[in-house]
């Protein structure tokens, strides 16, 4: 396995994620949510273990394997972040952002039709995961 660890950049505002030496990404010095999403992805990756990401994050391996299965789960990268800092039209928008040419087609025949175009109504027809 890689061994992944954090560098402190020249400038002392960010800290580098590294992986066998190699500069990967910089984060600003305290992005705990930076840190837990590139050490989610690369552990679902299988680029690092679980027990290495908990290292450098400060927690237990247990909690690194919650992220990586609720991930594995969504597989939206918005379940990585703290989603008290997004509105629900937000991550509705976000999770609709790959439907949207399906949305565009699928609400334009609903129309035509005379069926409603709400919210749900398109999710559930387009197969997209239901609002909470």
């Amino acid at each position: 396995m890689p061994r992944l660890a954090q560098q402190v950049d020249s400038d002392g505002e960010h800290v580098w994620l590294t992986m066998d030496g190699q500069r990967l990404v910089p984060l600003r010095i305290g992005d705990q949510q930076g840190l837990k999403a590139a050490t989610t992805w690369l552990v679902d990756g299988q680029a690092v273990s679980t027990a290495e990401a908990a290292v450098v994050r400060g927690v237990t391996p247990q909690t690194v394997e919650a992220c990586r299965a609720i991930y594995a789960m969504t597989g939206q990268s918005t379940t990585l972040v703290d989603r008290r800092h997004f509105s629900v039209g937000q991550q509705t928008a976000y999770r609709m952002g790959f439907h949207k040419p399906r949305l565009i087609r699928q609400a334009t025949l609903n129309l035509l039709q005379g069926q409603r175009n709400s919210g749900r109504h398109l999710a559930e027809q387009l197969g997209a995961p239901s609002l909470p």
